[in-house]
Formats: C-alpha cells, sequence, structure tokens
C-alpha cells in the first residue's frame, strides 16, 4: 500500500528506485482516502538512510501510511550539549541547562528562550530564528539562509549575526562594539565603542538592533 510522504522529503527518490509505492503530499490530495498517520521525528545522525528504513518497513503495511516530520519541543532539562538536526519542522527549546547547543533545521524555525549557554551556534536554512532571554557566556551565533533573525533580550560574549535574505533585528543587553553590513536595506545599531563583538550581515532586509530598556 503507499506511503503518503512529504513532497520534499529526501528518501523519495530511494523508495521509488526500490519500486515501493510512495505518494507525495500533492498527489494524495487527490485522493479519497483516510490513511493511518504516523509522525517520524528524525535526531539520528544518519537522517535519510534512518527515514528510507523507516519507510521500508511501514510499505510492508496493508493500510495506506501518512509519513511526516514534525516539530520538536523541548523544556526543563538539564543536559551537557543539546545536538538537534531536523529536516522539516519547528524546534522549542526553553529553559533547558546546558553548556552549549548546536542546531539546525532544513526547513522550520528555531526557538529559543531562557537559556543560559557557554556557546550557541544556529542555523536555519529555511525559516526564522528567534531568541527570547538567551543569555550566553560564550559566542552566540545565528545564521538563516531565508528567514529573519529575531532577538529579546539576548547577550553572549560575542555575537554574530548573518542572514541571506531576511531581517535582523532585536535588543542585547550590554553593549558592543557594532559592525553592521546590508546589501538592500537599512542599519540602525547604537553607536557604541565599548564591549564585546556584534557582527551582523544581511543581503537583503534591514538590520536594526538596540538596548534592552534604552
Amino acid at each position: 500500500m503507499p506511503i503518503k510522504i512529504p513532497d520534499q522529503l529526501p528518501a523519495t527518490n530511494i523508495l521509488e528506485s526500490e519500486n515501493i509505492f510512495v505518494m507525495t503530499e500533492h498527489r494524495a490530495l487527490t485522493q479519497d482516502i483516510r490513511p493511518l498517520q504516523v509522525l517520524l521525528l528524525n535526531l539520528m545522525p544518519t537522517k535519510i538512510a534512518t527515514e528510507t528504513q523507516l519507510s521500508r518497513l511501514l510499505s510492508n503495511t496493508s493500510l495506506q501510511v501518512e509519513l511526516n516530520t514534525g516539530d520538536l519541543a523541548v523544556s526543563d532539562l538539564d543536559i551537557e550539549t543539546v545536538l538537534v538536526d531536523l529536516n522539516t519542522g519547528r524546534a522549542e527549546i526553553s529553559g533547558v541547562k546546558m553548556k552549549s547547543i548546536v542546531a539546525h533545521s532544513d526547513t522550520g524555525d528555531l526557538l529559543l528562550s531562557d537559556l543560559t549557554p557557554v556557546l550557541a551556534e544556529l542555523s536555519v536554512n529555511t525559516g526564522d530564528i528567534r531568541l527570547t532571554n538567551v543569555v550566553c557566556s560564550g559566542d552566540l551565533r545565528c545564521e538563516s539562509s531565508t528567514g529573519d533573525i529575531k532577538l529579546t533580550d539576548v547577550d553572549g560574549e560575542n555575537l554574530y549575526l548573518k542572514a541571506s535574505t531576511g531581517d535582523i533585528t532585536g535588543t542585547i543587553l550590554t553593549e558592543k562594539v557594532f559592525t553592521a553590513n546590508c546589501s538592500t536595506g537599512k542599519v540602525s545599531v547604537p553607536a557604541t565603542t565599548s564591549g564585546g563583538r556584534c557582527e551582523a550581515e544581511t543581503s537583503t532586509g534591514n538590520i536594526t538592533l538596540s538596548y534592552s530598556g534604552r
């Protein structure tokens, strides 16, 4: 029986080459069938291989199966290192005690709040990065290929913010020496000359940063 999968699932081509009956979301809209829905949260380092293996197993059932990738929500944990790598879905991480976090989403937002890591490295291909009350004792790095970077009461020893297509906006807590570059858009940052570094860069978008409470 067919497996209904997201249109851009990397495992699609592999499954079709093995003659496994897959049905994309676009094609499934024309079908009047209610499939069994299965949410796949894939945190394995071999993402495509894992999705392919699970899809093979599900294809052996006598039901039409809908396979989705979904959101991740993590809160109130105490852990040394957080590693997040999502194909499709939104990651929400709040109130987790950690030393470092490395988070990436191919398609989906990264939403972080109430965190105090030493280091944070965050990236998305398509989606926003939104940070609220995130304070790093070391460096904070954020990069979005298509999407905005939004900060609310955020800080770090040094801040490195890059958005290929999108705005960089928000408030930070302590003084920084700003370097801001944008090809198309407006720049508004404080003119302070002391503190750590804050480098902000966007190709298409605005850069608007200020200090909290000022």
